[in-house]
């Protein structure tokens, strides 16, 4: 692990929503997707392949968190994880957790389990309608990264949590994602939602994520109605900066 920094070094690793981060003196994973296909339920409900090749896993160095935004298998990737060493801790949300501990996995736990440095905590929506979608929050002292790859609608009340906080950089999606009501309804907000979400936080950097056109089959991509983020026509705000992650560079702020 690196020495204790205030910087933030992070990468993608894959062109939807994984990422490895170094901050704090720790080294994470965010939803790792690196192998495979994406399978929610059943081939003929939702199969879905990454645009581009992920990073290798033999380019990636070990971890000592992986964390597990949702339980769906374009987050919670059983494949990718089975590939990683046994040794690493793997946090989640509870739904996610139940999947992997069905699924055999071994030294996993809560959000929060396995904290060191850095302190990881679960943003809930606050009208809990199913589907839910949760957000992380990564806070090293009193700067904290947001982690909403399906956006968040975050209500005033929840604000006073980031109180005397900085959020170094917001990481959410851009697009609009939507499937008829009895699938889900709003899945992806879109990027009016991202940027009021960016305001509300005072980000000082933007980047997005869970916005790659992943060619696929099945009834969700045949009832989805997308629509994805047109950089020309989106506008930040001062202070909002958008950290562009076009590539699997590595990235610091």
């Amino acid at each position: 692990m690196s020495a204790t920094s205030s910087t933030i070094r992070l990468r993608r690793l894959n062109m939807d929503n994984s990422w490895e981060i170094h901050w704090g003196g720790e080294h994470i994973l965010l939803d790792p997707w690196l192998i495979g296909p994406e399978i929610d339920g059943f081939k003929q409900f939702n199969m879905q392949w990454l645009s581009q090749p992920a990073v290798a896993l033999d380019q990636i160095a070990e971890p000592n968190r992986i964390l597990i935004s949702q339980p769906y298998s374009d987050h919670c990737h059983e494949l990718t994880l089975h590939e990683m060493p046994s040794s690493v801790h793997i946090e989640g949300v509870d739904r996610a957790i139940k999947r992997l501990t069905k699924q055999g996995f071994s030294s996993v736990g809560a959000i929060g389990d396995f904290d060191e440095s850095l302190t990881v905590t679960v943003m809930r929506p606050y009208k809990a309608k199913p589907p839910l979608y949760e957000a992380l929050v990564i806070s090293w002292n009193n700067d904290y990264i947001f982690y909403a790859p399906h956006g968040f609608g975050l209500h005033p009340s929840q604000m006073e949590a980031f109180r005397g906080k900085t959020c170094r950089l917001l990481i959410t999606t851009f697009t609009d994602f939507r499937l008829p009501f009895f699938l889900g309804g709003v899945i992806n907000p879109g990027a009016d939602a991202a940027l009021k979400l960016a305001q509300q936080l005072g980000a000082e950097y933007v980047t997005n994520t869970h916005d790659d056109a992943k060619p696929g089959k099945g009834l969700v991509l045949k009832l989805a109605k997308v629509e994805y983020p047109n950089w020309d026509m989106i506008v930040f705000s001062p202070p909002q900066k958008r950290l562009v992650a076009e590539n699997y560079d590595w990235m610091e702020i």
